[in-house]
């Protein structure tokens, strides 16, 4: 399984790209709608595509692995916020079924960027492939993506939104969902 870990001071200095486009196109978009108008923030994103269904997710559960390891009977139950703090750490995971199989099994790419409360690109990963193989019932079970991206919430941290710009290609079928999700980091109630 890749995991990827972020810390802010980290990332920054792993930057190859700037998502300058996408900055400016959500500021034109809050400037067009008004200073009253605010963002529907939401910590998981659905999306699907020729029976081809992603789902991903930011859970601030730590035991995110042992939920998804139970028993095929099991439904595993994930605790997703909309609001973060300082002090948690946050996990985004990507499931997905329905991908094409062929005598290899399935062939998936991720793509996940991380824009900050501040604007900045705090984490891009490129494509990167994220499930392969023969899986048992790729039309019907849901199956966890190889990548996923954990970050630890600093006190240091950027207080706003923080957006995950998420993509999963099936390759076999030529088919790629983009995703975006947030969730909102704010001061621990005290």
């Amino acid at each position: 399984m890749t995991q990827a870990r972020f810390a802010p001071q980290r990332c920054r200095n792993l930057l190859t790209r700037c998502a300058i486009g996408a900055i400016r196109c959500l500021a034109a978009l809050l400037l067009l709608l008004g200073p009253a108008t605010a963002l529907t923030l939401e910590p998981s994103a659905t999306r699907s595509e020729q029976g081809f269904d992603v789902f991903a997710f930011v859970t601030v559960d730590t035991n995110w692995q042992e939920k998804w390891q139970t028993p095929r009977s099991t439904t595993p139950i994930f605790d997703t916020r909309s609001n973060v703090s300082p002090g948690q750490t946050i996990t985004l995971l990507i499931l997905f079924r329905g991908a094409e199989m062929n005598e290899k099994g399935i062939n998936l790419a991720c793509d996940v960027k991380i824009i900050a409360p501040d604007g900045a690109v705090l984490g891009e990963l490129p494509p990167t492939p994220c499930g392969q193989g023969k899986v048992p019932n790729p039309k019907t079970d849901f199956y966890m993506a190889t990548r996923n991206v954990e970050i630890l919430l600093t006190d240091d941290f950027p207080r706003g939104p923080l957006v995950f710009l998420v993509g999963v290609k099936d390759n076999l079928r030529d088919v790629h969902l983009p995703l975006a999700l947030a969730v909102n980091v704010v001061d621990a109630k005290q």
